[in-house]
């Protein structure tokens, strides 16, 4: 068609690339890696560079990443789209946060703490469920009485909690308290030099004999 537009030049025709031109081009895009990358702040705590392999790696993900991630195998391509699409990915968040835990002084990570908030709180609820029952066996309670103790405690503004606020959790309660008196008399007579020992018969309230040892 271009010989009926006389006063338009036809275009040249593009030259096709030859193999010589195509390499010329490959070493001209060949990306290297960049050494301020490893000082980056966004990089410099987990990237690592293995210069004989020429790739690049994640000293976080490679502790706890995914085999088949890139960047625990290694990451051929040197451009830091790659490592920023990295440091945006979900294996390397979670990579990262798990470092952290492990490297963090015991007590300061947040979820620590919080557990031993929740610790500390369920603690001092069972301090007073363990004094009501304490005191009921040494007055010589019935251990239903456990139950308006609690309410009462409650009424007076103490957090107990719903739970272990039965007549049966007093019984073990009290148990729990009677072995520890027990293994704590026991390691003492252990370590005594001498004792003396003293015992004497007599009947309870439910008329029920009770043998007592009294050991000095």
């Amino acid at each position: 068609m271009w010989r009926y537009c006389s006063s338009i030049k036809e275009p040249e025709k593009k030259r096709k690339r030859t193999q010589e031109d195509q390499s010329k081009y490959e070493d001209r895009r060949q990306r290297k890696f960049q050494e301020t990358w490893l000082t980056n702040p966004a990089f410099k705590l987990w990237l690592r560079y293995d210069a004989e392999k020429g790739l690049m790696f994640c000293k976080c993900c490679e502790k706890h990443g995914p085999a088949e991630q890139v960047f625990v195998q290694g990451c051929r391509s040197n451009r830091i789209e790659s490592l920023q699409k990295h440091v945006a990915s979900r294996c390397h968040i979670k990579a990262v946060e798990m470092e952290k835990a492990l490297s963090s002084q015991p007590g300061t990570s947040p979820a620590e703490q919080m557990l031993g908030k929740m610790n500390a709180l369920a603690m001092a609820k069972l301090d007073i469920l363990f004094r009501n029952a304490h005191a009921l066996a040494k007055r010589h309670r019935p251990f239903t009485d456990f139950v308006w103790m609690c309410q009462l405690d409650e009424i007076k503004g103490l957090e107990i909690g719903k739970t272990y606020r039965t007549d049966k959790k007093c019984r073990e309660f009290v148990e729990a308290i009677g072995e520890v008196e027990r293994s704590t008399l026991e390691s003492r007579m252990k370590d005594a030099k001498f004792f003396s020992i003293i015992c004497d018969e007599a009947t309870d309230s439910a008329i029920l004999e009770q043998l007592i040892i009294y050991v000095r």
